[in-house]
């Protein structure tokens, strides 16, 4: 006989599964973006000031250090942790607010 915790918990699995998979979708994303972002840099930009162009690196380099670090806290989050919830929130603002600012 199921009891009713056992299929909350089951519940809870699929919902931290479903979560899980897309923010590992919205890390890969926003790898490839931050890889055509950096190539746009180098080949379309080659004619601009070179203390804009090396900013546009940095912005690029952060926004993939940032998205790995998302990639890598959704493949090792735990079902129902805050601190999972909180560390993927804080590397998507980062990448918003880090690379978007420079």
């Amino acid at each position: 006989k199921e009891r009713a915790t056992d299929r909350a918990c089951c519940c809870v699995e699929r919902v931290f599964e479903m979560d899980k998979v897309f923010w590992l979708r919205v890390g890969c994303v926003s790898a490839a973006a931050s890889v055509a972002l950096g190539a746009f840099g180098a080949h379309a930009l080659k004619d601009i000031d070179p203390a804009l162009k090396k900013t546009w690196e940095t912005a690029a380099a952060y926004h993939m250090y940032h998205s790995l670090g998302l990639l890598l806290a959704a493949a090792i989050a735990r079902p129902a942790s805050s601190a999972a919830h909180w560390s993927l929130l804080l590397f998507a603002a980062g990448i918003l607010l880090s690379s978007g600012s420079l």
